[in-house]
């Protein structure tokens, strides 16, 4: 009887390690994800070109379309989103 609890308990450690290491992949994949979208929101805003070869401004609305898209994914969750998305007709 005694080597069925050390197998419990064994089994009980085993799936505890295993539940803890999918928390950290999970949260390593979050991680690199937030930083990745943040990275990107950094580089839109300061998109655009002025320069020796001319003159280019990414266009207000297409900023803002990234910037929706960047805080649903980054919102999403908690199940929020800042802004409201139009479906154009």
């Amino acid at each position: 009887m005694e080597w069925k609890e050390e197998e419990r308990q064994i089994d009980q450690r085993v799936e505890t390690w295993i539940s803890e290491k999918e928390k950290e992949v999970e949260n390593q994949r979050n991680e690199r994800r937030n930083k990745d979208f943040e990275k990107a929101y950094e580089a839109l805003m300061r998109a655009g070109y002025n320069g020796v070869h001319g003159k280019f401004q990414v266009p207000e609305h297409e900023k803002h379309e990234a910037i929706k898209m960047y805080e649903l994914v980054k919102n999403a969750d908690k199940g929020l989103c800042l802004y409201e998305t139009k479906s154009k007709s």
